[in-house]
C-alpha cells in the first residue's frame, strides 16, 4: 500500500496498490507435417483466442525424431507441445513442469481420421491445454494458475471419438436372400446408397440382383428356374460404436421381382415370365472404418411380403414366401 504526505498541511493521502507485473502468456508449440496445416491452423486460432502465444513447426512426414523435438521445445521454454497427426486422427499434447521443464503430463487424443472428426479433436486438445495452463474456464487469459499444473476435472476426460456418419456412402454388397416357403435361398449381389440427413438420420437405397437361380419344383415347363430381384429404400438412424464403428437401425419398403424362365410347356407359351410384389422391412446394419474413405459393412434385412409375386411355369404358381430375410456384407466408399 502506498502512503504519501503533503508538507505543511498534515494531510495523509492513500493511493492504490501498484499493479503487479503482468505475467507473460504461456507459449505452446504446434508440431505437424505437410497435410496437417488445416488442423494446425484450427488449433492455433483457438489457442490465440485464449491469449496463448503460438509457435508452429512444420516437419517432414518421414521425420522419426519428433519425440526429441518435443523435449527440445519444452526445454527452450514452451509450456506445452501439441503434435498433430491428422492422417491417422491423433493429437498428442505434452505439458512441461514449470520448474524442471521436463514432460510432466502427456495426453493422447485419438479419433476417426475423417474431416468430420477433426473439429472434435481440435476442440478437445484446446480444452486440455486451457485446463492445464490457464486453470478453470473463468481464469483470465495469460494468468497462470497458482500451485503449478492444474488438471481437468474427471468429467472432462476425453472419451473415445465416435465414428462420424458420412454424407454419402456407396456400398458394393453381396449376400443371401431367403423366404419362408416357396423357393430356396438365393445368392444376391448389388449396391447400397446411404445419404446422411444430419448427424443421426439418413436415407438408404438398395438394389439386389440374383447370382443364382432355384429350380421350380413340379413345374410343367422343362428346366424351369426362378430368381428373385429386390429394390427399395427407407430411413435409418445412426449411432457411433467406438472410434471407427457405427450401428444403424432402419425401416423401409421393397419391390420384390420373381422371374421364372425355362422351356415352353403346356399352359405356358413364353420362355420367361416375371411378377412384382411389395414388402416392408426392418434393417440392422453396422460399419467398421478401415481408412478415411473405406469401411466394411454388414446388414440384415427382415420383413414381410404384403403382395406376393406369383410366377407360373405351367401348372400351379410358385410365390415367394410371406416372411423373408436378407444378409449382406460389403465395402463402403464414404464422403464426408
Amino acid at each position: 500500500m502506498l502512503v504519501s504526505c503533503v508538507a505543511g498541511k498534515g494531510v495523509w493521502a492513500m493511493g492504490p496498490d501498484p499493479a503487479p507485473p503482468a505475467a507473460a502468456p504461456p507459449l505452446v508449440v504446434l508440431i505437424g507435417a505437410t497435410g496437417d496445416e488445416p488442423l494446425l491452423g484450427r488449433i492455433a486460432a483457438e489457442l490465440r483466442s485464449l491469449g496463448i502465444d503460438i509457435d508452429q513447426r512444420l516437419v517432414s512426414p518421414e521425420d522419426h525424431d519428433l519425440e526429441l523435438l518435443v523435449e527440445t521445445v519444452l526445454h527452450e521454454g514452451a509450456r506445452a507441445a501439441v503434435r498433430v497427426q491428422a492422417r491417422v486422427g491423433r493429437i498428442e499434447v505434452s505439458i512441461s513442469d514449470p520448474a524442471t521443464r521436463e514432460v510432466a503430463l502427456r495426453e493422447v487424443l485419438e479419433g476417426s481420421p475423417t474431416a468430420a472428426a477433426e473439429p472434435i479433436l481440435a476442440v478437445r486438445s484446446v480444452e486440455f491445454v486451457r485446463a492445464m495452463l490457464l486453470g478453470t474456464a473463468g481464469a483470465s487469459a495469460g494468468t497462470a494458475p497458482e500451485g503449478g499444473l492444474v488438471g481437468p476435472p474427471p468429467s472432462e476426460h476425453t472419451p473415445e471419438l465416435a465414428a462420424a456418419s458420412p454424407v454419402l456412402g456407396l456400398t458394393l454388397a453381396s449376400g443371401v436372400a431367403a423366404a419362408a416357403g416357396g423357393l430356396g435361398a438365393q445368392a444376391e449381389i448389388g449396391g447400397e446408397i446411404r445419404i446422411g440427413l444430419g448427424r443421426l438420420l439418413g436415407i438408404d437405397l438398395l438394389g439386389l440382383a440374383p447370382l443364382t437361380t432355384e429350380a421350380v419344383p413340379g413345374a410343367a415347363a422343362a428346366n424351369a428356374r426362378a430368381s428373385v430381384w429386390l429394390a427399395g429404400g427407407g430411413l435409418y438412424a445412426h449411432r457411433s460404436a467406438g472410434r471407427a464403428g457405427s450401428v444403424e437401425l432402419g425401416a423401409g419398403a421393397l419391390a420384390v421381382g420373381l422371374r421364372v424362365a425355362g422351356n415352353p410347356g403346356p399352359m405356358w407359351s413364353g420362355t420367361a415370365k416375371m411378377r412384382v410384389g411389395t414388402a416392408a422391412y426392418g434393417r440392422l446394419g453396422g460399419a467398421l472404418g478401415l481408412t478415411r474413405m473405406l469401411a466394411a459393412r454388414a446388414d440384415l434385412l427382415v420383413g414381410s411380403v404384403f403382395q406376393r409375386p406369383v410366377a407360373y411355369a405351367g401348372g400351379p404358381g410358385y410365390p415367394w414366401g410371406h416372411v423373408f430375410a436378407t444378409a449382406l456384407l460389403g465395402i463402403e466408399a464414404r464422403w464426408f
